[in-house]
């Protein structure tokens, strides 16, 4: 998206893209296909690669933030719905919520 691609018109390893090649190209685990996120996170994808090209970590951070959203969120809907807004801790506090969002990848992001 950055290189003013459509994410969709070409598979990963098509020719079409190897002057854009990425050192990390060779990571992805559908090459032959498209990707399958939503144009909602290749738009927020494409945000954070602006921000830190090539940066594993910037994603990492992203996907925190969305998790920390997602919390808040949760409470809000909870308030709205006059339920115990202690219910939220089950899931802000669930040790594996955070770590593995940003390490999993993308897939664990909303969009």
């Amino acid at each position: 998206m950055n290189a003013g691609i459509n994410p969709y018109a070409f598979a990963v390893n098509s020719p079409q893209l190897d002057a854009l090649a990425s050192p990390l190209r060779h990571l992805v685990n559908h090459e032959l296909g498209w990707p399958p996120l939503s144009p909602a996170a290749q738009a927020l994808f494409a945000v954070v690669y602006r921000i830190a090209p090539e940066s594993a970590l910037g994603f990492q951070v992203t996907a925190v933030l969305c998790d920390l959203l997602t919390g808040v969120l949760l409470i809000d809907l909870l308030r709205h719905l006059r339920r115990p807004v202690l219910w939220a801790t089950l899931y802000l506090w669930n040790p594996l919520v955070h770590p593995s969002s940003s390490h999993m990848g993308p897939m664990s992001m909303p969009g």
